[in-house]
């Protein structure tokens, strides 16, 4: 579990121009996916393939950037 001063850590990150770029770079990478699907042969194996890989590392994008996220929101717990 991450102390508060990592998680303020990761949220400055967020906030910083660069992590909009990075955001932008993502993006980019899985309009770029898209447009390989649009194109694909689905009959040919080696180009299956090469979406299949594809696909596989836009998920862990989306899993890294979403997990940074995550550890940025803060949740209220009430004592009770």
């Amino acid at each position: 579990m991450l102390t508060k001063d990592q998680k303020e850590s990761l949220k400055s990150l967020t906030n910083h121009p660069g992590w909009k770029v990075v955001e932008m770079i993502e993006e980019e990478a899985r309009i770029e996916l898209g447009n390989k699907l649009m194109i694909a042969d689905l009959e040919d194996t080696a180009q299956l393939k090469v979406l299949r890989e594809n696909q596989i590392y836009a998920k862990a994008r989306k899993d890294f950037m979403q997990n940074i996220m995550k550890n940025t929101t803060e949740v209220y717990i009430p004592e009770v």
